[in-house]
C-alpha cells in the first residue's frame, strides 16, 4: 500500500518526483545486501526509479499504440511496478512484478514480468501465463527498455530519476 492518497487530478511527472523522493527518503528501505554492480558504465542498486517514452508504433496485429511515457521503479527483494500515462488519450495506470538481475557478454539486463492482475499486497505473482516482459539494458553508459512480448515493439531510452551516485 501506498503511504499516501493519489488524488486523480496530479500530474504523471508530479507522481513520479513524489515516488523517486520517497524512495530516495525512506530510510526502512536498504539495498546492502541486494545492490549489484553491472559494468564500468553503469550500476543497478535498488531502490531505483528510470523514466522514458516509447514512441508511436503499430503491433503485430496492426492497432497503434502510444506514444506512452513510463516511470519503472525497482524495490528491494525482486519487486517493480511501473505507472505509465498516454497523455493523448488521457489514460493512466499502474501496474506490478518482479524483476531479475542478469549478467550477459555485452554488459547487464533487468529482465521484469509486469502482471496485470497483481496488486502491491502480493506477496507472490498470482498463478497466471499473461504477463508483460520488459527488458531494460545497460550499455555504453545508456540505459534502453523494451516491452518484448511485440516484436513491433521499439526500443526506447530511460533516464535515471532522483540523485546518481557520486
Amino acid at each position: 500500500m501506498l503511504p499516501f492518497a493519489v488524488s486523480t487530478d496530479m500530474t504523471f511527472r508530479r507522481i513520479a518526483y513524489t515516488m523517486g523522493f520517497l524512495c530516495l527518503m525512506s530510510s526502512r528501505i536498504s539495498a546492502q545486501n541486494t545492490s549489484a554492480a553491472l559494468n564500468t558504465d553503469s550500476s543497478f542498486h535498488v531502490p531505483v526509479v528510470f523514466s522514458g517514452e516509447e514512441p508511436r508504433f503499430k503491433d503485430i496485429e496492426g492497432s497503434a499504440f502510444g506514444p506512452t511515457k513510463y516511470v519503472f521503479h525497482f524495490l528491494p527483494g525482486g519487486k517493480a511496478f511501473f505507472d505509465w500515462s498516454r497523455p493523448q488519450a488521457a489514460k493512466t495506470g499502474r501496474t506490478f512484478g518482479i524483476y531479475v538481475i542478469t549478467h550477459t557478454p555485452k554488459g547487464v539486463e533487468v529482465k521484469t514480468e509486469f502482471i496485470p492482475s497483481m496488486d502491491s499486497a502480493a506477496t507472490e505473482p498470482p498463478a497466471t501465463d499473461y504477463f508483460e516482459t520488459v527488458v531494460i539494458r545497460f550499455a555504453n553508459r545508456e540505459i534502453h527498455a523494451r516491452f518484448v512480448d511485440d516484436p513491433n515493439s521499439p526500443t526506447f531510452r530511460l533516464s535515471r530519476l532522483g540523485i546518481k551516485k557520486r
